[in-house]
């Protein structure tokens, strides 16, 4: 499976283009970002049996690293798949353990998902935060999905997109409409 995400301004400039290619591993897609008014890439070239590939591209300068693919570990738009995969544990109540692949700092970051409350009319609310310290300093993401579709509905916290102005991803909240 493969595909384009184009992140388009509500004045119609492309912010970013994203290619993925989810044929190695379902969590950790082969893809890149390429962010034209920051002149920025990320990318993940390669999935090895122990390894990831990570590169990115900043003032030029492009920078290549081998990242340990532990297991658990989610990068970019494999975390998405990973949490359609775990929807009943997480609806039973149980909290699940992640490893969340951090493209730009050549890394990744111990998470649990858990469950914000029980599900009402088929919805199910779920939170998302560093099983660490890092917890002091990134927001936690608060997620919906229909449990019978398994489509995400809501997504509350930081983006993946950068403000060309402040160079810093801010909280979003999107909404999604299937209908149509």
């Amino acid at each position: 499976m493969a595909g384009t995400i184009r992140y388009v301004s509500p004045q119609g400039v492309l912010l970013g283009e994203k290619r993925l290619e989810f044929g190695r591993d379902r969590f950790v897609p082969l893809m890149r970002t390429v962010y034209p008014a920051l002149g920025e890439e990320e990318a993940i070239t390669e999935v090895g049996e122990t390894t990831v590939k990570m590169e990115t591209a900043k003032a030029g300068q492009r920078k290549t690293r081998e990242v340990a693919r532990v297991s658990g570990l989610a990068v970019d738009s494999g975390f998405h798949v990973f949490v359609q995969e775990r929807l009943e544990e997480l609806a039973s109540g149980r909290t699940v353990a992640m490893q969340l692949g951090v493209i730009s700092q050549f890394d990744h970051f111990r998470f649990r998902i858990r469950r914000a409350e029980p599900a009402q009319s088929g919805v199910l609310r779920l939170l998302v935060e560093p099983d660490s310290m890092l917890r002091l300093l990134v927001p936690t993401v608060r997620l919906a999905y229909d449990l019978r579709s398994r489509d995400m509905l809501e997504y509350e916290g930081l983006s993946n997109l950068v403000d060309p102005q402040t160079r810093k991803a801010p909280v979003v909240r999107i909404t999604y409409d299937y209908a149509g």
